[in-house]
């Protein structure tokens, strides 16, 4: 075998060990094509807080700490995805990279990343699954494992008069909730005329836990609350039950039932995959939600003084 060759396959063989699931072929070739190795001594800076986030790190050797002066700091090592979390949500980097260590790295346009990440629908798809549920696994690291707060915005106010016919409700209700708020509004259109209203009444178990997960609930209506896990959550207006756990699968990590009596948007996960095919930025708009969702568990653990130690950053 050829030294490229061989440089080649080593690559192949780091990247499928850190792989959630694994990629096909042809853009397992193409990813290791465009890697390029780099070394950071101790103390050198990866990338700057607030600068483009162009390049992701994929950590061969070595320790990095990422810092801003009102965040918790992380620390990554070996098998680390460093930058990510900011090239997914298209931003500037939200913090400082500094080599702890020697740090021995393979590095990625992050454009190029995403653009191979969208171009294989199937395989970013099961990235989005694997993802949440990596990070649920994550999140029940924490002494007391609760879902973060998740954002809202006030397109609609939750108002109880909701018509079951209206698409203009079910839009609205969507452009609220997160993961959906992260989408432009055609792929909302297309979810909403998929889904549909149904009521609950207190007490009532509407999701239990390790069935086929055919659904993403939003609430419209009323509080429901997580059972059947030792994840602490209550979701109210505006809210998808789980939060990020409702992308997890293939099976609900968790049941819920009602508070209070309660009207929930149904989105059958089924109608929410071929839009996500149909439409690349609906795809887009849960991946950055993931992110999201991963970056807030990953300070809560930081605050904690849990150590990060692997993963995406």
């Amino acid at each position: 075998m050829s030294v490229d060759a061989t440089v080649e396959t080593e690559k192949e063989l780091f990247l499928r060990s850190l792989a959630l699931v694994s990629p096909p072929e042809s853009l397992m070739r193409a990813f290791t094509r465009l890697l390029r190795h780099a070394e950071y001594p101790a103390g050198s800076t990866l990338f700057e807080q607030g600068a483009s986030s162009g390049k992701i790190y994929f950590v061969v050797q070595g320790r990095v700490r990422l810092s801003a002066p009102d965040l918790p700091d992380w620390y990554l090592n070996e098998g680390s995805v460093v930058g990510v979390l900011d090239a997914l949500q298209e931003r500037p980097h939200r913090r400082t990279a500094v080599a702890e260590s020697l740090v021995k790295a393979l590095s990625i346009e992050a454009s190029t990343y995403l653009e191979l990440l969208w171009d294989d629908f199937e395989h970013a798809r099961a990235q989005i699954c694997l993802f949440a549920e990596d990070t649920w696994a994550k999140n029940l690291e924490l002494p007391v494992a609760e879902l973060p707060r998740s954002e809202t915005r006030s397109v609609w106010h939750g108002r109880a008069e909701l018509s079951p016919e209206s698409l203009v409700d079910r839009i609205h209700l969507l452009l609220d909730a997160e993961p959906f708020c992260h989408m432009p509004i055609q792929p909302l259109v297309l979810l909403a005329l998929h889904s549909h209203f149904v009521e609950v009444e207190r007490g009532q178990r509407f999701i239990q836990q390790g069935t086929p997960r055919d659904a993403v609930w939003v609430v419209a209506s009323g509080r429901v609350t997580l059972v059947e896990t030792r994840m602490s959550s209550e979701f109210g207006p505006r809210q998808t039950v789980g939060g990020y756990g409702a992308l997890a699968g293939p099976s609900f990590l968790f049941g819920a039932q009602a508070l209070e009596s309660a009207r929930l948007l149904v989105l059958p996960f089924e109608d929410l995959l071929d839009v996500m095919e149909e439409h690349p930025s609906a795809l887009r708009g849960l991946m950055h939600y993931n992110s999201v969702s991963r970056e807030r568990v990953m300070n809560q653990l930081a605050q904690q003084g849990a150590p990060l130690a692997r993963g995406p950053g």
